[in-house]
């Protein structure tokens, strides 16, 4: 799966932006949060998310106007991708807005 969403502001707000929504959803789901790893090297992040045994894990990488999601989907998941990419999309947009 891979994703472009484009943004209006700066590159480091919407590294900050991206950063302050995770931390919020990870105080917000503490039993969730143990299943999510983030690593961020400044404006690229590695992300691995768990959830009823099926692992999501790929690239999050922050450019000068767009965020690029690349993601491994699992075979099982297939039938939701186009609905993953809808929420992702939904959800970062008002992130940036």
């Amino acid at each position: 799966m891979n994703i472009s969403i484009p943004f209006s502001i700066s590159q480091e707000e919407a590294v900050c932006r991206l950063k302050g929504y995770i931390k919020k959803k990870r105080e917000q789901n503490p039993e969730q949060a143990q299943s999510i790893s983030l690593e961020w090297r400044g404006t690229e992040a590695e992300f691995r998310f768990e959830s009823s045994g099926v692992a999501i894990q790929g690239l999050l990488v922050v450019h000068h106007k767009t965020l690029e999601i690349q993601a491994k989907i699992p075979l099982i998941l297939k039938p939701f991708q186009k609905k993953i990419e809808t929420v992702l999309i939904e959800h970062i947009s008002g992130l940036f807005a």
